[in-house]
């Protein structure tokens, strides 16, 4: 799975082949790719999120599943899928306890 994780230009992790969804995250809609099945399958919460959403959610195309957390932190979002991918979570991106509090309700 590590091998299908990138960071991006921005610093954001993004799934690097073949995503086919997109996280869309706070204010500033930062986008970060992913491959549905991986999330779901290593976020119990992502997987209630994305199944609640999953019929409003399709682009245009019908094949991007597109995600919104409108109120939710980019960098809390980044951490997780980063551990969907790599089952770790860099010292750096916990910069708040609130936030360490947030992602490990995420993948419990």
């Amino acid at each position: 799975l590590e091998q299908l994780f990138v960071q991006n230009n921005n610093d954001q992790p993004t799934a690097i082949v073949g995503y086919d969804c997109k996280l869309i995250v706070g204010e500033d809609q930062i986008e970060i790719g992913c491959h549905r099945v991986i999330v779901q399958a290593r976020s119990p919460v992502l997987n209630d999120i994305i199944i609640s959403q999953s019929s409003t959610a399709y682009t245009d195309d019908a094949s991007m599943l597109k995600i919104y957390f409108p109120d939710d932190d980019a960098e809390a979002m980044s951490a997780i899928v980063q551990y969907c991918y790599t089952n770790t979570i860099s010292t750096r991106q916990i910069s708040t306890p609130q936030l360490a509090d947030n992602l490990l309700l995420a993948v419990k």
